[in-house]
């Protein structure tokens, strides 16, 4: 206060302003620490950084100082107050990154056993396809008519059968996955 000389009005909004500077201070050392509990009710403005504080957000703390000795002692303090966000680390972003990976890995766990269930249940079935023979009685280009002995014409289908709720399943896992680890 002696070195800025306010009076008056601007006394009490640089006392205001240094009371919320502390504060901040508190929940940057609260947040370094780990410490159960974060004062951000101290102050309307820790209140006000609380969400990008906690990991909610993306927090940058810009921070000035002055070269000349008569402001080295503000300037020693500020850079130590930046040292201490600098070693916050958030846990919000740990939570996620945790929280992806084991979404992650439950979505593999069950695309694996979507896959067994098909192997198991899926087979190779063969069947007769009978359908109308459209050249029957059709006429060929010299003017005769084809001739064939059936109106019907039959011929074999084979593919897998016996899993296709499984498939559906494991398209919608992989369209999961695809998008939590981001390649869509």
């Amino acid at each position: 206060m002696k070195k800025s000389q306010v009076v008056f009005e601007r006394m009490q909004e640089a006392i205001k302003i240094n009371l919320a500077l502390l504060a901040l201070k508190k929940v940057i050392v609260a947040l370094r620490e780990r410490q159960p509990h974060v004062p951000y009710q101290d102050d309307r403005l820790t209140m006000l950084l609380q969400p990008s504080l906690s990991g909610n957000g993306m927090t940058t703390v810009l921070l000035t100082g002055r070269v000349e000795a008569a402001h080295a002692t503000e300037t020693l303090q500020t850079l130590r107050f930046g040292e201490a966000c600098s070693s916050v680390e958030l846990s919000r972003k740990d939570w996620s990154t945790q929280t992806a990976v084991s979404a992650l890995s439950t979505i593999d766990e069950q695309i694996a056993q979507i896959r067994k269930e098909i192997e198991r249940k899926e087979r190779w079935e063969t069947r007769v396809v009978r359908r109308r023979d459209v050249r029957a009685g059709a006429g060929l280009e010299d003017g005769s008519t084809y001739r064939t002995d059936n109106a019907f014409e039959e011929f074999k289908v084979s593919g897998l059968v016996g899993a296709e709720k499984e498939h559906e399943a494991l398209e919608r896992l992989l369209a999961a996955r695809a998008e939590l680890v981001g390649d869509v």
